[in-house]
Formats: structure tokens, C-alpha cells, sequence
């Protein structure tokens, strides 16, 4: 129990890309700002009073973009500012969701180096507000920032806080790092700096001291309130309600502070306190918004893996420093003029900018798409207003327009790494591996005249395939139920179009739990059901809310038309599809394909969907005979086991993964994959159930396609044609992390192929060892006309591990390690010019510099 003697007032505005208005008129407001709060604090420096104007900027964004714009004077005045503590700036860069992936997130923290190094500000605090929750591998990542605190002013809003809210708890990072948390009030409470005034402030401010007086959790002295609102500009109300609130007696007294004296206070007292330590994910109740706009989800996602593939193509071709030999041009060039087109190659010449301008701008509009902010306060209670239709073709922007450039970045970089290869009399596939290990896959080529698809093996690791061309032998298709290879039976039931029988031919296991609402790949829709008298359904979605658990759904799986599943076989694989519909799904076609030396199976769904304005959901289930079962997710920067590496009253309903799973009963195990989309329930159907702890009788995994269970901020509707790709493989025994990490980054960073005059082969010229470390990204060297080459390398099996970098091709290289967000560290490795080695620890993530001698 604490005497609560101050209540420090914490002014700011929360930060949405949107929402109250369109994200343009935002970010520019956002950035003006800025200034304007630099005005205020100077015209209240020599005011001493407990209540004078202090102001922080609560993300990294709109400072950077200031600073970067403003002449050398507005950046003086900045700084004296901050370091008079009228002004603090905070390190976290937008309010990100779960979407955020392994580089975008430690792309994320790279301004931190350019706040302290370039301008001088001292950054240790990431602040956010509304969002709930943040993947486990932002820990570490804050850790190696010199980020030591973490203020969360959680939203409460189709949630739960992990702990009563004010609170302070260590979260430790997978890799034992830990950082100080601060679980805020939400931003608004008390409404301080919405009104101005105390009104609201003498209604919740008493309860909250009498609460706090009971607990004997809290062992601080102060309270910490944020007069803040969404997208509030700079100005005195917060100040004057505090100096209000002081003037007329009212107990304990305010005091307007910045972040950073707030923080070294909690600091302070909590050196003083043996506080909570907790590991694991913070899953975020809202992240069933991911499912709100599934195609644009999963643009973004392959605007991902075509950076990582454009960053590493290019990368290779610096390194290998090998000049372009004249050959024919691609194939059907003859006579067709060079046209810039979607399918065609690229033109020389035809882009502008420097490669890392478009490659941060890319990263950038990317993260601008994983942000928060979805869509306008009134996207569900309005679906048709301009505002939120003004909205939604801004914030979909982000996330096209970073695939146009990736997909753009991506064909330069290939074109150029090809160009650097012998020579070859006739067109032939050219099939780039991003990833640091040796693969085989299914790779699929469209151009101007159609699509060629194969079957590739032995992918050298961060290398080039060139295979000749040929047609490929097939049979005609057939009629048929089941397929089958050395590793697999599966049989498929047209009447309920999915598969009923998965038997694995090593083991004997029969991987469909018959008990299931539908077999594996099948695909079930979900509506509210109208005759429950729920809030959510009879009043408002807000109540779909912990506090009222439901609604009740009625769930339907689609049933199968046509004239039956089809089988098609082609070199090295065998195909059965199928055709099904459901209720608002008028066509549902399946795909499964088996491989006849490769132990796996991808499936893939299309979907044509009608929209629906009432509360729905969309589902492939993968219902995997397993018993009280354990859940492997990866996430971004880890993987974790739900339930158990989780913080309390996180979400359990669903998870938003990267693009793996792992899930084992100790004796079987299933490793499973998705491209498109990261919403599953695991065990079942779990949604309105707002579970508090997580204890699966099965191995069910539901992919979550699609859902509007929300009030505000994402889609109302959505219809169209979708795709999604799912990938899967069953063994004996348990997971281990590094197996799922593995998995996931497989099926999500496919090679890329080209049709190109290259000389047959296989040219290899990097190898990076062992197959628990792997290249998170290979990237030229940010922002520099050096000619050498960056790898993030991450340990994924939790063990203290030598990595070995050895160079292949002709000539020696050196190699040093480097800081992780772009600073220069000179720090050489040892090694002989061939064959380096260095320690990582576990989880590490560490980046080295190659050059050529």
C-alpha cells in the first residue's frame, strides 16, 4: 500500500495515422506540430510553476520528418528544449501492430541512432497508446536500442491489460534481455486535456486514490496521467486544468512533467522493489482486425518477401563484383519494342532514385501499412461516407504502393544479379534462393506471354539456379478422391470439399481429427446468430468486450459442386482440386498438392466473397489429431509457446502470427505454414469466448481468414476474389523453435525465377553455417557508397553458437561485425580471407559487414 502524493500530468497528442481525419492531412499535422509545440514550451521556459507547459512526442515519426525539414536554428531550439526537459522525445516510431515483420520491426528503431547521433536528443522510452500488445522480439530489440522503458497506455477497448492498470513489471526477452514496463492508464482518462477543465478529473481521479490505497501491488508514491486525445494539437489545456485542479484544493496536488522525469521517477522507485519479471508474448486483443481487409494483408506481406528478395539479389550482385557480359536480351525481345510494363523486364534507366532511398521508402510505406490505424473513426457506423472511403484508399496505399516498389526493387535486383552470369545461347530459368540454406521449390514465372511453373531442387543457399527450359511431361486429368505419394495418403470427400483422411506412410498416423466441424482445407463461415439478444448484435460491436463474453455463432462448413475432385500430375508432383461453396462464398476451389520426393503438402484456397455487414468470419480449418497439444507460434523476432510463454490476460482467443506454427502432442508433431494470413484459433473455435488462460484438448488450427467483429477504426465489409497458401508437414517426436523460425521463412521468402539467355548452372557464392543461423536480410551497406554488403544473422535455437561465414567464389573477403541499426562498428572477425567465425548467444541477432579484398 502507497500514499499517493502527486499526480504527474503527461501532455501529448496520441499519434493516428487517420482515423479523425484522412492519414495525409494526419502525418502533415503530425509533423507541423512539431513546431508548434516548440513554440508553446519557449513562451513558457521561464515559467517555473508546477504547471508549466511541457509537452512529449509520443512516437519518433513526425520528429524525424521535422527534423530533417527544419533549418539548423529550429533544430537548436529543439534541442535546448529537450535538454531543459520543456520538451522529450520517445524512440517508438509509429503504434505498430502484430503485422510487423522480423526487419520491419528493427527498421523500426533505426532512427534511434539518427536522434542521438545526428541531433543530439537523448531517446531511452518507447511510449504507445491504444494498441494491446506487442510481439516478444520487441524486447530485445529495444534492449540493444539503449531503449530501457516501455510506457503502454493500454486501450482497454476488446481487451485486457496484463495487469491492473497503473502498474510496472520487467518483461524479459527471450533472449534474457529485459525492459521496464509502465502499463499506463489509457491516454484519455480523466479527459484533462479533451475539456480543459476538472470536471471529469473530480469524478475518476477519487475512485482511482481509493483503489490504489487498497493495492499492494503499487508501491509508487504518484500517479501518472496522460492528457492526451487522438490527433489533439499542442496547447494549454492540460496545463490549465492542472493549475485549475491545484488552485482549488483538490488532493494530491498536479504537476505537469515530460516523459523522461515521469520515468526516472518510476525508475527510481522501482529500484527500490522487487517488481513482476514475465516472459513472453504480448498477444494483442485487437488483432482480429488483421482480418478485416484480407487482400491488402496480404499484399503486404509479399511486399515483404520481395524487399528481402530485392535487398539480397542486389547485395549478392555488389559483392560478386563481376561486370555484365553482353548477351541476347530476354526472350521475345526480337522485334517488341522495350515496353515498361507489370510482367515485362525491367528498363535500364527508368527509375529514379538512389537504391537505398527506394529501398527506406519501401520500408517506410510499409510500416506505415502496419501502423494501427486502420481506418476512420465511422468505418463501421458509416461504411459508405466519404471520409471513410477517403480514408481507406489512403491507408491501403501505403501497403500497394510498398508492394509496387518492392515488386520494382525486386526486378532490378535480379536483372542486375543475372546480368553478372555467363552468357547463355537460349533462354532458360533463372531462379534466385534469398535464404541462407539450400532449398527446393515450386517456383512459378508470368510474363507478357503466359506461366511457366516447376519444380526446382537444390536451390544453393543465397545463389542462383539456372535450369534449361523444357515442357514439362504431364497425364491428362483424371477423376479421382484420393492422392498419394511415399509420404502420404490423402483422400478427399466432395460432398463436404475437404480432405477426411491424412494418413503420414512412415508413422501410420491418421492426421484428421473426424470429429471436427470440417476435414483439413475445408473451408467454414461463420455469422452472429440473430436470434441471440447479445449487445454486440441488438446495441452496439463495442460490446463485443470481455466484460459480456459472446455472441453465440452459427457456423457452417461449405459444401462440394460440381462433378468431383480433379488429379493432375506433372514432373515431380500430383495435384487434386476441388470445387465448394458456402453461405456469401459462391466459389471455394482447393488445391493440394503432393510432391513426390519432398515431404510436404501445400494447399491453397481461392475464395469469391460476397460482401456481409453483420458480424461474420471466414475459415480454413486444419483440424490435426493431436491431444492436449502445444502450440509453437512464431512471431515477430521469436517464437513462442501460447499459453505459457504469454503475459496474463493477453489474448488467447486468437493469435497473429508471422507465418509458422508448430504443434506436437510429445509423440507427433505438425509444422505448419501461411502466406497470406495471420489470424488462427488454435484448438478450436474460440472467438467471444475471451478466454484467461489457454489450455487446448486439440491440435486444431484455424486459419482466420476474414472477420468484422469490431466497432470502429477497420473495414465494415469486404468482398472480391482471394487466394491464400497454406503449407504443412507431419513428423515424429516434438518442435523446437528453431524447426518453426525455419519453416515459416521457406514458404514466405520464395525464390525468384526469370526467363533469361544464362548459361546453365549453379552459382554459389557466400555459405553461412549452421542451419540454426540464418540471414534475416542481406542488404548492400545502408546509405553508402561503400561497395560492401550487410547480413542480419539471427541464432534461432536458443543456444550459444559459433557461426561461420565462408566465401565460395574466387578471391578473399573480410568480414567485420556492425551494429544492428545501421551504425558502423568496427569490430573485425577472424578468419583466414575464406572461412570466418564468431559466438553468438542465444536468440542473438547480430549484423556482420563483407567486403572484397
Amino acid at each position: 500500500m502507497a500514499t499517493i502524493r502527486e499526480i504527474l500530468v503527461m501532455a501529448h497528442t496520441h499519434h493516428d495515422i487517420g482515423y479523425t481525419h484522412t492519414p495525409s492531412a494526419c502525418l502533415e499535422a503530425h509533423e507541423a506540430a512539431v513546431g508548434e509545440a516548440i513554440r508553446l514550451a519557449e513562451a513558457a521556459q521561464h515559467d517555473d510553476s508546477p504547471t508549466a507547459f511541457r509537452w512529449t512526442f509520443e512516437i519518433s515519426r513526425p520528429v524525424l520528418q521535422y527534423l530533417r525539414h527544419a533549418p539548423a536554428d529550429e533544430v537548436r531550439r529543439l534541442q535546448e528544449l529537450v535538454a531543459a526537459d520543456r520538451l522529450a522525445v520517445t524512440g517508438g516510431y509509429l503504434h505498430m501492430t502484430q503485422l510487423v515483420g522480423h526487419e520491419e520491426a528493427l527498421r523500426a528503431f533505426w532512427p534511434i541512432h539518427e536522434l542521438r547521433e545526428r541531433y543530439g536528443l537523448p531517446v531511452t522510452i518507447v511510449q504507445h497508446g491504444d494498441i494491446n500488445g506487442l510481439g516478444w522480439g520487441t524486447v530485445p530489440l529495444m534492449a540493444a536500442a539503449g531503449l530501457d522503458t516501455l510506457v503502454m497506455a493500454l486501450n482497454p477497448d476488446h481487451g485486457r491489460p496484463p495487469f491492473e492498470q497503473p502498474s510496472a513489471f520487467h518483461w524479459e526477452g527471450p533472449d534474457g534481455s529485459r525492459v521496464l514496463v509502465w502499463l499506463n492508464l489509457h491516454y484519455g482518462f480523466a479527459d484533462l486535456a479533451e475539456e480543459g477543465t476538472i470536471d471529469s478529473a473530480r469524478e475518476v481521479i477519487p475512485p482511482l486514490l481509493a483503489r490504489t490505497a487498497e493495492r499492494t501491488d503499487y508501491p509508487f508514491d504518484f500517479l501518472i496521467v496522460h492528457a492526451a486525445r487522438d490527433n489533439m494539437w499542442p496547447d494549454g489545456r492540460a496545463v490549465n486544468a492542472a493549475r485549475l485542479w491545484n488552485e482549488e484544493g483538490c488532493t494530491p496536488p498536479m504537476r505537469v512533467v515530460t516523459i523522461e522525469t515521469a520515468m526516472a521517477k518510476v525508475r527510481e522507485q522501482a529500484a527500490r522493489v522487487e517488481l513482476p519479471v514475465v516472459r513472453g508474448e504480448w498477444s494483442d486483443w485487437w488483432a482480429h482486425g488483421h482480418g478485416s481487409s484480407a487482400y491488402e494483408v496480404g499484399i503486404g506481406r509479399e511486399a515483404r518477401a520481395e524487399l528481402r528478395a530485392a535487398e539480397t539479389a542486389h547485395a549478392v550482385r555488389q559483392v560478386v563484383g563481376q561486370a555484365p557480359k553482353a548477351r541476347p536480351g530476354g526472350i521475345a525481345v526480337g522485334p517488341t519494342p522495350p515496353l515498361l510494363g507489370w510482367y515485362g523486364p525491367p528498363i535500364a534507366g527508368a527509375r529514379r532514385g538512389a537504391w537505398s532511398e527506394r529501398v527506406d521508402a519501401a520500408y517506410d510505406d510499409l510500416l506505415l501499412w502496419e501502423e494501427h490505424t486502420w481506418g476512420a473513426g465511422e468505418s463501421v457506423t458509416k461504411p459508405f461516407s466519404q471520409v471513410t472511403h477517403a480514408h481507406w484508399n489512403e491507408k491501403a496505399g501505403f501497403g500497394y504502393r510498398a508492394h509496387a516498389t518492392a515488386r520494382e526493387l525486386q526486378r532490378d535486383a535480379v536483372q542486375g544479379l543475372i546480368d553478372a552470369l555467363p552468357a547463355g545461347d537460349e533462354p532458360a530459368l533463372v531462379v534466385v534462393n534469398p535464404l541462407s540454406r539450400r532449398r527446393d521449390e515450386l517456383v512459378t514465372v508470368t510474363s507478357r506471354t503466359g506461366t511457366t511453373t516447376r519444380l526446382v531442387r537444390d536451390l544453393p543457399p543465397l545463389g542462383v539456379t539456372v535450369v534449361p527450359l523444357h515442357d514439362e511431361t504431364s497425364r491428362p486429368p483424371e477423376r479421382a478422391t484420393v492422392i498419394e505419394n511415399r509420404f502420404y495418403r490423402v483422400e478427399v470427400d466432395p460432398a463436404t470439399a475437404s480432405v477426411t483422411s491424412l494418413i503420414d506412410k512412415e508413422t501410420g498416423k491418421e492426421w484428421v481429427d473426424a470429429g471436427a466441424a470440417s476435414g483439413i482445407a475445408g473451408v467454414v463461415y461463420e455469422v452472429a446468430d440473430p436470434a441471440d439478444d447479445h449487445p454486440a448484435i441488438t446495441t452496439s460491436r463495442r460490446h463485443f468486450h470481455p466484460d459480456t463474453p459472446g455472441p453465440r455463432f452459427v457456423r457452417t462448413a461449405a459444401t462440394g459442386t460440381g462433378e468431383g475432385p480433379t488429379l493432375e500430375r506433372a514432373e515431380g508432383r500430383s495435384t487434386l482440386i476441388w470445387e465448394g461453396k458456402a453461405l456469401f462464398l459462391p466459389v471455394v476451389r482447393t488445391t493440394i498438392t503432393l510432391y513426390d520426393d519432398l515431404k510436404w503438402i501445400d494447399i491453397d484456397v481461392y475464395l469469391r466473397k460476397e460482401e456481409n455487414y453483420e458480424m461474420e468470419g471466414v475459415y480454413v480449418v486444419f483440424p490435426f489429431a493431436l491431444e492436449r497439444p502445444e502450440f509453437h507460434l512464431e512471431t515477430t523476432g521469436a517464437v513462442f509457446r501460447a499459453g505459457i510463454e504469454q503475459l496474463p490476460d493477453t489474448c488467447h482467443d486468437w493469435y497473429s502470427v508471422q507465418h509458422a506454427i508448430g504443434v506436437t502432442d510429445g509423440e507427433s508433431s505438425v509444422l505448419w505454414a501461411t502466406r497470406e494470413a495471420p489470424l488462427v484459433q488454435l484448438g478450436g473455435f474460440r472467438a467471444g469466448h475471451w478466454a484467461r488462460e489457454f489450455r487446448p484438448e486439440s491440435g486444431h488450427i484455424y486459419a482466420w481468414l476474414m472477420n468484422n467483429l469490431y466497432f470502429t477504426n477497420f473495414k465494415a465489409a469486404q468482398g472480391g476474389q482471394f487466394d491464400f497458401a497454406f503449407r504443412l508437414t507431419t513428423a515424429p517426436g516434438g518442435v523446437d523453435p528453431s524447426a518453426v523460425r525455419s519453416w515459416g521463412e521457406s514458404f514466405a521468402a520464395r525464390p525468384v525465377a526469370l526467363i533469361d539467355a544464362v548459361a546453365p548452372g549453379e552459382f554459389h557464392w557466400l555459405d553461412i553455417g549452421p542451419e540454426t543461423v540464418i540471414a534475416q536480410v542481406v542488404t548492400p551497406v545502408p546509405r553508402s557508397h561503400d561497395d560492401g554488403i550487410v547480413i542480419r544473422l539471427r541464432e534461432t535455437a536458443g543456444q550459444v553458437t559459433t557461426a561461420t561465414v565462408a566465401w565460395r567464389a574466387e578471391g578473399e573477403i573480410e568480414v567485420g561485425q556492425t551494429g544492428i541499426f545501421g551504425e558502423v562498428v568496427d569490430a573485425p572477425v577472424a578468419g583466414d580471407g575464406r572461412t570466418f567465425t564468431f559466438s553468438l548467444r542465444p536468440f542473438d541477432l547480430a549484423s556482420i559487414m563483407i567486403r572484397r579484398r
